[in-house]
């Protein structure tokens, strides 16, 4: 069977959602780990470690010395884990050298990744879709207070050694948060306007052979400023109707592989807001939840022979409460969504620590470390 690579260091929580699934399924999984510091070295997959990276850059060199290793240990046909957007862009503009090298990668041709991945490109083919997206703005005004601005795409330099990796979508909600984007180059960022209503993901694997799979996640509390969704649950939302426009999409562009998407409910009316076509940070859901998306995705690579019978669960919890201890840290305020709230969330707290992604056997070293850090 096919051996999975994981470059630890980003998206910790969906690779230890990954390493999970591994084990249970009898998977290979081999991690290269970022630095020193890597939180995988805090928890049990530590032992699948077999480099530790002393340099943050990437290199043909670094996957040359990764696979010698992996080889000397009896490991072949190392299939990369589509971790992080950096990485995949970086398996993607050097897939040749990296398939002759002997390594699979698990996505799709570099054009149509870009396609989905790049802000504007996706939203310019939703609309030829007729999905709603938010209005855009011409100019970056105070009188478009609340709005978001977002990079054009993921590299808005490219060509060089290294390339400049744009900043993540900012929300402009307040005239203090308008003040530090004034400076912003109109060639590589975008305004929109803010859409309120209920957030939700829609959780995709598109398998080889033209099946798909399907299911959503309902979003009810997140870390400031649109980062890191810190409480879900597995939704039925995927049998909206209205979510079949972005199966058709997928479909109709070739895509293969596993993609997230983020709408907003609003009006009466699905709004994209993004595309993610890679691992996601909660992907603990995958597992607790009971989606078959990571088994087909393994399956469709040879990590994995026989698939399991797979029985969803909506209504599964997903928490991380390392995420809500970091936005108090930083003396930042928790984005509750869907009705949910602060007294709701406090009420039932403890039992939101008891499902914490972190709060398990074999990851119990990282949940202790995240409540250890300053106030």
């Amino acid at each position: 069977m096919n051996t999975a690579i994981i470059f630890s260091g980003w998206n910790h929580r969906a690779i230890v959602a990954f390493c999970r699934f591994c084990k249970k399924n009898k998977i290979n999984a081999l991690i290269v780990a970022k630095n020193d510091s890597d939180p995988i070295l805090l928890t049990d997959y530590k032992d699948n470690v077999i480099f530790i990276r002393q340099e943050s850059d990437l290199s043909m060199n670094l996957f040359q010395e990764v696979k010698s290793i992996a080889l000397t240990q009896g490991y072949t046909n190392l299939v990369l884990m589509p971790t992080t957007e950096y990485l995949n862009r970086f398996f993607l503009t050097n897939r040749k050298e990296l398939e002759e090298m002997g390594y699979i990668i698990p996505l799709c041709e570099e054009r149509l990744y870009e396609i989905i991945s790049d802000k504007i490109e996706f939203e310019q083919l939703c609309k030829q879709q007729g999905i709603a997206t938010p209005k855009d703005y011409s100019d970056i005004s105070e009188v478009n207070i609340p709005f978001v601005v977002k990079p054009q795409k993921y590299f808005f330099q490219k060509g060089t050694s290294v390339a400049n990796v744009a900043e993540k979508p900012k929300l402009i909600l307040t005239k203090d948060d308008f003040e530090h984007v004034l400076n912003v180059n109109p060639n590589e960022y975008y305004c929109q306007e803010f859409i309120g209503g209920e957030a939700y993901y829609l959780l995709y694997y598109f398998s080889k052979d033209g099946s798909v799979s399907v299911y959503s996640q309902k979003n009810l509390m997140q870390q400031h400023g649109g980062l890191s969704i810190v409480a879900a649950e597995a939704s039925l939302i995927h049998k909206d109707p209205r979510t079949e426009a972005y199966t058709k999409l997928f479909k109709s562009i070739g895509f293969h592989g596993l993609v997230m998407v983020e709408f907003r409910s609003y009006k009466g009316q699905f709004y994209m807001i993004e595309a993610n076509p890679r691992f996601w940070g909660p992907s603990q859901l995958i597992l607790d939840a009971d989606m078959d998306l990571f088994a087909r995705f393994a399956k469709d690579y040879g990590m994995l022979s026989e698939m399991a019978h797979y029985k969803y669960k909506p209504g599964t919890k997903y928490s991380w409460f390392g995420g809500v201890v970091n936005t108090s840290c930083l003396k930042e305020s928790i984005a509750f969504h869907n009705a949910y709230n602060s007294d709701e969330y406090l009420r039932n707290i403890a039992q939101w620590i008891s499902i914490d992604i972190y709060r398990r056997n074999d990851t119990i070293g990282v949940f202790e470390n995240e409540l250890l850090q300053k106030q």
